[in-house]
């Protein structure tokens, strides 16, 4: 969550009980009504890609802010980098760790 922005940001990672059904995306969320404003993959893969975004982190103090995440199965980075003019995020993969 990052309360300067109003949003919160969730990950599609895995099932609790067994870490089956992967994810690849992240959801932007309205803070203060709770309303659901996009979802975005977070993988270059063809869907259903199962990459498992499953960290993710606001970087303290970035202007402007920047969301780390981190994909399980796909050993990747993203991040997500906000745009005030717009009041949303573009999402862009950062570095790939698989190879």
């Amino acid at each position: 969550m990052h309360g300067g922005i109003d949003r919160i940001m969730i990950t599609s990672t895995v099932r609790a009980s067994d870490l089956g059904d992967a994810g690849e995306t992240v959801t932007v969320i309205e803070a203060s009504s709770g309303k659901v404003l996009s979802t975005h993959k977070v993988s270059n893969k063809p869907s259903p890609s199962g990459e498992a975004p499953v960290e993710l982190a606001f970087l303290p103090g970035s202007n402007p802010p920047v969301a780390y995440i981190t994909n399980m199965y796909g050993g990747s980075l993203w991040t997500a980098v906000w745009n005030s003019a717009r009041k949303e995020f573009y999402f862009l993969q950062a570095f790939d760790f698989s190879p």
